[in-house]
């Protein structure tokens, strides 16, 4: 049964007694929508009038015979038959369509080659398994986006993913959802994608080596997830560059003392600027360690919840202790750097100088306290009025003052209190003033903290 305009008005009428005009009206589709499959209505004919651009058997109406619903093409899988004919070892998916598996199905030693917006489901991860038993790359994909969800995987002597992009980053997207890796060799080479994500996956089996990232990537995301590696990373970064990595909620098991959890190069360098790195609420077990080359000082890295792992503190110590270089004060009232060579004593995502300096190197805003304190003298005179300043960026931070008297025989201690949101590249510098006379002043001793 055709239901479109230029069907005779009987046999719209059949549908819809009450129409006249022989057009299909909003209130008319609807009734199709809501009561097509208890009416005598033929679904495959109105799948079929679908194509011809008349009604959408999904519930909404064609604009000039443009389909408003998703072009995605869903193929049943039960058996290999099922499946692209193999090739040179090799079955090529098509473009935007969906492989519904119902079925277990074993792909020998054949590789998945993955199409542009191609989807793997199906109904369970627990009952439904996709097996490969060749010894290379069960599934490759180049400037691909695609996804796997709901299924169960074995991948017992080879390489479970080989996925690519060409270099820079542009369009890429693989996400992995509800999916159980019951056993692979290898989890796969990864190089230079927009995104992975991984939420609800479990590898429950890795016996030789984990991810591998290359080139320039995104964004890496492991949500919800679990990994069991022997002797090697779980996600093992190389000299790979990221915009973002998180791994959140995630148990990783390493078995044997060899291996990772996260392995990484120090200092932030698989982070691009204006990045970050997030590990948080992971749990590790095993005789391996949790992290590698990366560190919780790293500016833009950030940990927080993890079972093994301290969390990320941004903080600063310096000192000066027995100093006796006179700060030279040229004028009466002006601000003068303090003089003397500082020592670090610790650092987190902060950068120091023997200069006085401390810089903030993090990968997003900071509130954090800051205390300094002075021991002062003069030069010479008595009851010299000092006045000790906090300096952000070289600008001078009126509301840290602290004021005291000195005189050339003693020594005053005073404390600045201050607090302040850092931004990245934000820097604080210590200053003094005379404001009495031209008299030098020495800080002997002072710890600068930011914490």
């Amino acid at each position: 049964m055709a239901l479109d305009k230029n069907d005779s008005i009987s046999q719209v009428n059949n549908l819809f007694p009450d129409n006249t005009s022989g057009e299909i009206t909003p209130e008319d589709q609807r009734i199709v929508s809501t009561n097509a499959i208890s009416s005598n209505l033929n679904i495959e004919e109105l799948i079929e009038q679908d194509v011809k651009g008349s009604v959408d058997f999904l519930g909404g109406l064609k604009n000039d015979g443009i389909p408003l619903r998703s072009s995605t093409i869903q193929v049943e899988v039960k058996t290999l038959s099922n499946l692209p004919t193999p090739s040179g070892g090799e079955i090529l998916l098509a473009d935007n369509t969906t492989y519904y598996f119902i079925d277990t199905v074993d792909i020998g030693v054949n590789k998945l080659i993955i199409g542009e917006s191609t989807d793997i489901n199906s109904v369970s991860e627990f009952n439904i398994e996709l097996i490969y038993t060749g010894t290379g790359d069960m599934i490759t994909s180049v400037n691909k986006s695609f996804s796997i969800r709901n299924i169960g995987i074995r991948c017992a002597n080879g390489t479970l993913f080989n996925l690519s992009d060409s270099a820079p980053v542009t369009e890429s997207f693989v996400l992995l959802q509800n999916v159980t890796i019951w056993e692979c060799k290898n989890a796969g080479d990864i190089t230079s994608l927009a995104l992975l994500s991984m939420v609800i996956v479990a590898f429950r089996t890795i016996t030789d080596v984990g991810f591998r990232f290359f080139g320039s990537l995104g964004n890496l995301s492991v949500q919800f997830s679990l990994g069991v590696v022997f002797d090697s990373a779980f996600l093992d970064l190389g000299t790979a560059t990221f915009n973002s990595i998180e791994a959140a909620t995630t148990r990783m098991v390493i078995i044997g003392s060899g291996g990772f959890g996260v392995s990484g190069l120090t200092g932030s360098g698989n982070i691009n600027v204006g990045g970050i790195g997030s590990i948080r609420n992971c749990r590790f077990n095993g005789a391996g360690s949790p992290i590698d080359g990366i560190s919780t000082e790293d500016a833009l890295w950030d940990f927080f919840g993890n079972d093994d792992i301290a969390n990320s503190r941004p903080d600063a110590l310096i000192s000066l202790k027995g100093n006796s270089t006179e700060t030279v004060i040229s004028s009466v009232g002006v601000d003068v750097l303090v003089a003397g060579s500082w020592a670090e004593i610790t650092s987190s995502q902060f950068t120091t100088t023997a200069a006085g300096r401390v810089m903030y190197n993090g990968g997003r805003p900071a509130k954090l306290p800051i205390s300094v304190s002075t021991g002062i003298t003069v030069s010479s005179g008595v009851n010299q009025t000092i006045h000790v300043h906090l300096f952000l960026n070289d600008t001078i931070i009126e509301d840290s003052e602290v004021s005291l008297n000195v005189d050339s025989t003693d020594v005053k201690n005073q404390v600045n209190l201050y607090q302040l949101t850092w931004q990245p590249g934000d820097y604080l510098e210590l200053f003094v003033s005379n404001e009495s006379t031209t008299n030098n002043v020495t800080v002997i001793n002072s710890k600068f903290r930011v914490n």
